[in-house]
């Protein structure tokens, strides 16, 4: 799937709204003025398009490699189908046509707290997050403690009650100490935006839900009926797709946004499925008719991803526009 979308790497504007963000601090510029991470990289790798790619695909193959090792060790009876659901995920994607996008680090700490068994990595993965979008964390966090109410699990609550513990006050910093300048606040953005954001969801609607579901519909496919009651499962459905799809239908950032924010409900959910699968002894074989067929289906949808405004990103544009 990686090779059908094709590697597309974030557009030299982007790159450049960081770099007024961070010539015009401690005032705000732009929206990016209140993420630290990309400022602090911003500092050390410059304004360079080429460094700026190349340092963030060295960090998410890094990251790729010791996410599907981690994965691989926890859930050996299922290594295959474990490659398969992490490489066709909708956030490993919609990461590889968003080289160099900070959503990298938003993901990346939302998998270190998730899946470290560590409680200083977990904590570190929070803070990765919440320093890289404070409200989208805070966001992030509130669907997990709904995730926790749904399912009914402490440990899911634990990871919810931690994930708002670090970001809200982070973000609450963030605005304390950064002097907001009218529209360049995120809120703000958003709400000037919200008529054309909604116009446009309206031509790309039956899209979202194939991107942004994911492979979740595949792990439901397979496990979901057996690790969930019925009632659970439509309400975790609603947690992990039907919530961040309305954020993606009301914001102009369209389908990256729904997958950053439930990027961390799609990993626990991920984690109770395969968890139960493993527990309960069940034969990976017999789901291989079920993957073939969720294959197929994933090579016939074609390979279109919206970006801001209903924009189509094409593949490897970046690279060539850069070269030309």
């Amino acid at each position: 799937m990686g090779i059908k979308i094709g590697i597309h790497p974030i557009g030299t504007g982007w790159i450049d709204i960081v770099k007024v963000a961070y010539e015009n601090l401690p005032n705000q510029a732009n929206y990016m003025s209140t993420s630290p991470v990309p400022l602090i990289l911003y500092s050390f790798l410059g304004g360079s398009y080429a460094i700026w790619w190349g340092f963030h695909l060295l960090l998410f193959l890094a990251w790729s490699l010791f996410a599907i090792s981690f994965l691989f060790r926890k859930f050996p009876d299922f290594k295959l189908l474990t490659a398969f659901i992490f490489f066709g995920s909708p956030f490993w994607l919609s990461l590889l046509v968003f080289i160099g996008h900070y959503d990298l680090f938003t993901i990346s700490g939302a998998s270190f707290a998730v899946f470290a068994r560590n409680r200083y990595l977990k904590i570190f993965g929070i803070i990765l997050a919440a320093s890289t979008n404070p409200e989208q964390a805070v966001v992030t966090s509130m669907l997990i403690l709904l995730l926790s109410a749904v399912l009914g699990r402490k440990d899911v609550r634990k990871l919810g009650l931690s994930y708002l513990a670090i970001s809200a006050p982070i973000y609450l910093l963030v605005r304390i100490g950064i002097q907001p300048v009218g529209n360049a606040q995120r809120i703000s953005m958003i709400t000037t935006e919200l008529p054309d954001s909604i116009s446009t969801s309206f031509g790309v609607w039956t899209i979202l839900p194939l991107v942004i579901a994911g492979s979740i519909s595949i792990m439901w496919f397979i496990f979901g009926h057996d690790a969930l009651s019925r009632k659970r499962l439509f309400a975790t459905a609603c947690v992990v797709f039907v919530i961040p799809a309305i954020f993606a239908f009301f914001i102009s950032d369209k389908t990256r946004v729904g997958i950053a924010i439930s990027a961390a409900v799609l990993m626990i959910t991920w984690k109770i499925f395969l968890e139960h699968a493993q527990s309960k002894g069940m034969n990976p074989t017999i789901y291989r008719e079920r993957i073939g067929l969720t294959v197929m289906l994933l090579v016939l949808t074609p390979s279109l991803y919206i970006d801001r405004l209903a924009e189509f990103r094409l593949p490897y544009k970046e690279f060539i526009d850069l070269f030309m």
